[in-house]
């Protein structure tokens, strides 16, 4: 794997670092966004080209995010084949649509699985704090409601 440019988190560390931003973010009146991803139909690419290529998948899918994250960015495994990158200080939505759109054009080239080329689709859904919530809880939720209508349009 290429050099490491943004903070990869599991699940627990993300948490405590959403409420740390929560805090100072909310003393601040600064903003930022969460951008849920899913990688849509991981489990028949698992199926049709074997496990290790839904390995090799996954850490592809990473670099491919990690290159397009500024670095202060965070990118976190939420579970299977979803992602999460946060973008802790942006201006307005804006800017989350734009990493949003970013993160679109760098899955047009297809991933290579067990020397396959194969284009892969993903869904995103992003939530702003405090636009969106001030409640961390509340917050994933809105990202995780906006990932399913985004779901729901294709």
């Amino acid at each position: 794997m290429s050099e490491l440019h943004a903070y990869v988190a599991d699940r627990e560390a993300l948490f405590v670092d959403l409420e740390h931003f929560i805090e100072s973010h909310s003393s601040s009146q600064k903003k930022f966004a969460l951008v849920l991803i899913n990688i849509n139909h991981f489990r028949q690419l698992n199926l049709a080209f074997g496990y290790q290529a839904g390995d090799s998948l996954l850490e592809e899918f990473y670099e491919r995010l990690n290159e397009l994250s500024r670095d202060q960015d965070y990118i976190a495994r939420m579970g299977n084949s979803e992602f999460m990158l946060v973008l802790p200080e942006i201006l307005n939505e804006g800017h989350a649509m734009l990493a949003a759109n970013k993160i679109s054009r760098a899955f047009k080239q297809p991933f290579d699985l067990a020397g396959h080329h194969q284009k892969i689709t993903a869904n995103m859904g992003i939530a702003i704090f405090p636009d969106h919530s001030d409640n961390l809880v509340h917050l994933l939720q809105c990202a995780e409601s906006a990932l399913l209508d985004s779901r729901r349009t294709i």
